[in-house]
């Protein structure tokens, strides 16, 4: 097995089905909870995604003094899975959803979110006994639709942003330029986030191409030296393929019949 952060979720105890369709409620809150931890892993540690992740989920924009003092909690109280804090400046909760359903307690859309045991009447008590300026809630989830915050959660005054994972490829992940972070994508992928399995089979088509192409350039380059042909080359794409020639190709004494139409030896 190759060392991962998937891999950590795979040797631990939370890993018990092999298909994620068959996976029941607590399996997939539990790979919730890894997909959580395992972002604010790379929050802790990589500076760059720290700022580009919080712009992105947030609004808010880090200066760099900022971002080296924010502070990440995972799960620190019931009723946040992602807490994002800047001194007085603003604080954030991010709710991860994967497989799991919104809960009416969770969901901006209910009054249940503004009630008694409702994730917005705690962030608005908590932020506000804490003299905190701005307080957010973010919905990170792949529901089609889009959350529309309820009369009683506006009464809030808290800012609620509903954003899909697919929203989080907006941040740099070039798997050379940034190994964490492509490794976080595609753990996220294993975890059953469609947006990160497109990405990573859109990766699989473009690595493969690219491999074929290298291959097929390797093929002609060898060809040209075998045939001792100058270094000129034409390329042509019509509607049903694509060709690549040499025509300056010398026949080396071999007659005209021997050699196919594109001058290749027969």
């Amino acid at each position: 097995m190759n060392p991962s952060l998937y891999a950590l979720f795979r040797r631990s105890h939370y890993r018990r089905v092999r298909y994620w369709e068959d996976a029941s409620e607590t399996e997939r809150l539990e790979a919730e909870r890894f997909a959580t931890a395992a972002v604010a892993f790379c929050l802790k540690h990589d500076p760059s995604f720290r700022r580009s992740f919080v712009k992105v989920v947030t609004g808010v924009e880090l200066s760099t003094t900022e971002a080296k003092n924010l502070r990440v909690e995972v799960e620190p109280f019931r009723t946040a899975d992602l807490l994002l804090k800047i001194g007085a400046r603003f604080l954030a909760v991010v709710e991860f959803k994967i497989g799991c359903k919104l809960q009416p307690h969770q969901d901006p859309a209910s009054p249940a979110f503004g009630a008694e045991t409702g994730y917005g009447r705690w962030l608005r008590q908590h932020s506000g006994e804490a003299g905190i300026e701005s307080a957010s809630f973010t919905v990170l989830d792949q529901s089609e639709s889009k959350i529309r915050p309820c009369a009683e959660t506006r009464k809030l005054k808290i800012a609620v942003r509903h954003l899909h994972w697919e929203e989080l490829l907006a941040i740099p992940h070039n798997e050379q330029s940034n190994l964490l972070i492509s490794d976080l994508y595609e753990t996220l992928s294993s975890l059953g986030v469609r947006a990160m399995q497109y990405e990573q089979t859109n990766n699989a088509r473009v690595t493969a191409s690219l491999e074929l192409a290298g291959k097929a350039g390797s093929v002609l380059v060898d060809a040209k030296n075998q045939l001792g042909c100058a270094d000129k080359y034409c390329y042509s794409e019509g509607h049903s393929d694509t060709s690549l020639s040499m025509p300056d190709c010398p026949r080396q004494g071999r007659e005209a019949d021997s050699l196919s139409p594109q001058g290749w030896p027969l």
